[in-house]
C-alpha cells in the first residue's frame, strides 16, 4: 500500500512539473490600438445609457428609446469597425495574439449590448 502511495505521489509530481504555462501571444499595436477604442466607446456607452437613459430625467419610455438610440448607433459603429479589422486580420505575418484578442473584443461588445438590452430603466427619484 505504502509503494503504491508512493508511485501515485511520484506520478502526480511529474505529471505537474511536465505541465508548462502557455506562453504570451504577441499583439500588435495595431490591435492594441483597437482595444483602446473599445475600452472608450463601452465607457461612452455606458455613459450615455445610464446617465441619459436609465438614470436620466424624463419619463421612462424617453429613457428607454435614448438608450435603445444609443444601442443602435453603438452597434453601427462597431459593425464598420469590425469589418476594417477582419479585412487586416487577414493579412498574412499577424502576430498570433491578434486574432484570440480580437475575438476577446467581440465578446466585450457581445456582452455590454445583452446588458443594456435586458436591464430594464430604473425611476430615478424624484428631487426635492
Amino acid at each position: 500500500m505504502k509503494t503504491s502511495m508512493t508511485l501515485l505521489l511520484a506520478f502526480l509530481t511529474v505529471s505537474a512539473v511536465s505541465q508548462t504555462t502557455p506562453k504570451p501571444k504577441p499583439i500588435s499595436n495595431y490591435m492594441r490600438e483597437v482595444g483602446l477604442i473599445y475600452i472608450e466607446e463601452v465607457d461612452n456607452l455606458e455613459n450615455e445609457c445610464m446617465e441619459n437613459g436609465h438614470l436620466g430625467s424624463g419619463s421612462l419610455e424617453a429613457r428607454a428609446d435614448r438608450c435603445d438610440a444609443a444601442l443602435d448607433r453603438w452597434d453601427k459603429l462597431f459593425d464598420a469597425l469590425e469589418r476594417r479589422i477582419d479585412l487586416t486580420l487577414r493579412e498574412s505575418r499577424r502576430p498570433a495574439g491578434d486574432i484570440p484578442f480580437f475575438k476577446l473584443l467581440q465578446n466585450t461588445r457581445l456582452g455590454e449590448s445583452i446588458f443594456f438590452m435586458t436591464c430594464p430603466p430604473k425611476i430615478r427619484p424624484v428631487e426635492m
